[in-house]
């Protein structure tokens, strides 16, 4: 009796271990379902996000380069107006014109550069700046201007 009490044991044992292995098989492959739909959203993810830094990239140098164009026009016409009679005052503002004008043509620049930058086109070159002149520049373009006279 305790032979066949003992191959009892042993079929109960292994009708609990084929449920425990059932049971582990379908949660490993729960587990590499769910791995699996986590690396999909991520490589979407990860395509959707390129895609729109290309589109962002993309926007910048178009942009820039539309502004850049009208940006020169100004600074043309501000080549023209120097060459005018002014008083000094007109000739003060006209200056303060065109630091700003060449201010935010400098900004496009950069705007296009970093483009560049992101695409991996960029040269890098090396200008002199005399911070003194730069500091006043600020100065007087954020200036308060006066209010004219009656």
């Amino acid at each position: 009796m305790a032979y066949v009490r003992d191959v009892h044991r042993w079929q109960y044992d292994n009708i609990a271990l084929a449920y425990q292995k059932e049971d582990l098989a379908r949660r490993l492959q729960v587990a590499y379902d769910e791995a699996r739909l986590a690396r999909d959203a991520a490589l979407d993810a990860q395509r959707e996000a390129e895609s729109a830094n290309q589109a962002k990239s993309t926007f910048l140098a178009t942009v820039s380069h539309e502004i850049r164009t009208p940006m020169n026009g100004v600074l043309g016409m501000i080549d023209v107006l120097e060459r005018t009679q002014l008083s000094v005052e007109q000739r003060e503002a006209l200056g303060t014109v065109r630091y700003s004008a060449s201010a935010l043509l400098r900004i496009i620049d950069d705007i296009l550069d970093f483009s560049k930058i992101e695409a991996g086109r960029l040269d890098l070159e090396q200008i002199e700046l005399s911070t003194v002149e730069l500091i006043e520049g600020a100065a007087e373009t954020l200036a308060p201007r006066r209010p004219p006279r009656d």
